[in-house]
């Protein structure tokens, strides 16, 4: 697991994507800066730089930020939907961790309010959203 100083050291989130063309294998290769510099998606080894994320959900209009992308999260590439296939390792142990460390905040919190609820918290309050691996 990842301590704070190696996590302070991550400077991008960097997913993978592709599509097949004509028996090829095409990647698309999302890299998210966390420090406010424009992201950069690359395709076929060129660099395209782009200052916003988007939802691939028309219905969710707002900028994408990093706790949006995880493996599976469907972005805008130009206008496509384009699924976010693999992480590299920095960032799979970084949403690992974050996923940790925000599940027991949620817990601490939930048993805070535990103490001033008179009535049931609701299901979806309680619901662990955590799988596995």
């Amino acid at each position: 697991m990842f301590h704070f100083s190696l996590l302070d050291q991550i400077k991008s989130l960097q997913f993978t994507s592709w599509w097949m063309e004509n028996g090829e294998k095409n990647n698309i290769i999302v890299v998210f800066r966390l420090d406010g510099q424009p992201h950069e998606i690359i395709i076929k080894d060129t660099k395209y730089y782009v200052k916003e994320l988007y939802s691939a959900d028309k219905r969710n209009t707002t900028q994408l930020g990093c706790w949006d992308l995880y493996v599976g999260a469907s972005v805008d590439v130009f206008g496509k939907a384009t699924v976010l296939k693999q992480a590299d390792l920095k960032t799979a142990e970084w949403n690992k961790f974050y996923a940790s460390f925000l599940t027991e905040m949620k817990n601490t919190f939930v048993e805070e309010l535990k103490k001033y609820e008179r009535r049931a918290l609701d299901p979806w309050l309680t619901k662990s959203h955590m799988t596995n691996n």
